[in-house]
């Protein structure tokens, strides 16, 4: 960005192409052109008649004084913001999980900051990738709350992201976030959606090891309630078993597989109509088998002789 100083606008106006003028698009360059107006100092140079003739009286006129320099327009503060975002172009492409992984917290980190200046909480991250042959990878998750939690954000960023092996080489990483709200939701486990899910966790057998949207999971292209599952609701998978929604949005539920007994499980993620997926008893959670059974032993052993 660039202060012009009073004194010098017209020089560095004037000798600038017609077209650089805000305003003026191909149509009334060419039209300008064939007249013989190339540059903006002689859009200026033009008399009021001569602009009206040529271009019109109405939009040649404010582009003629803009041309002089002269804008009238009440200078308006911008309207609120719907969302917020930074995105940085690298000039090699990012080639592995690590260098997109730094340019992701990069990005995260620099809208965080633009958020907190903001004064509200995010409930949408969206990460923006570009290829290098220029077509746009854009992916989203929504958080059942607000939050301007760094942490928070950038785990959900993790959740969806992808890399140069199943994208190609790429050029631009950038991270928004969006469903802003003035009110801030304190949340019973937040550390729950600090968890940045990567592809180093091996540790658990059943779904998606990366916590990425699967292949498998089929585009949602009617209108899905957003409502068809809640955060931390219960639910039972045909095959994977018992877990709990850690996020839903945009067509797509994240369940957490885990119980009582197996411990910190792995998030995968589901088309929200997924036939097999269903509600969940929340006592099932508590997996009571192993202790059931323990009850059972004790009940079986003989009574002993005082």
């Amino acid at each position: 960005m660039y202060i012009i100083p009073v004194e010098r606008q017209l020089d560095m106006l004037h000798p600038l192409p017609v077209t650089k003028l805000w305003g003026i698009g191909p149509v009334t360059g060419a039209k300008l052109n064939a007249i013989g107006i190339v540059t903006i100092g002689d859009l200026a140079a033009m008399s009021e008649k001569e602009v009206d003739i040529s271009i019109g009286s109405t939009v040649g006129r404010s582009l003629w004084l803009m041309a002089q320099g002269i804008d009238n327009r009440v200078v308006a503060p911008r309207a609120i913001s719907k969302q917020i975002s930074t995105e940085h172009t690298y000039p090699k492409d990012l080639l592995t999980k690590e260098t997109v992984d730094a340019a992701i917290v990069r990005a995260a980190e620099g809208a965080h900051r633009r958020l907190l200046k903001d004064g509200r909480g995010a409930r949408t991250v969206t990460l923006k990738l570009r290829m290098a042959d220029f077509h746009i990878e854009s992916r989203s998750a929504t958080l059942s709350y607000a939050t301007d939690d760094l942490d928070t954000l950038k785990a959900t960023a993790f959740r969806v992201a992808r890399y140069p092996d199943e994208l190609g080489p790429i050029r631009l990483v950038g991270v928004s976030y969006s469903g802003l709200e003035e009110a801030r939701q304190d949340v019973l486990f937040p550390e729950l959606d600090r968890l940045a899910v990567t592809r180093d966790d091996t540790d658990y057998e059943p779904g998606v090891s990366d916590g990425r949207v699967p292949e498998r999971v089929e585009v949602v292209t009617e209108d899905v309630p957003e409502d068809t599952w809640v955060a931390t609701q219960d639910i039972v998978h045909d095959e994977y078993g018992h877990g709990w929604v850690q996020g839903t949005g945009h067509g797509v539920v994240s369940v957490r597989f885990e119980t009582r007994a197996t411990g910190p499980g792995k998030t995968c993620s589901f088309a929200v109509n997924d036939p097999a997926l269903h509600p969940g008893d929340p006592l099932d959670s508590l997996d009571w088998a192993d202790w059931l059974a323990a009850d059972d032993e004790l009940a079986d052993a003989p009574a002993r002789e005082s």
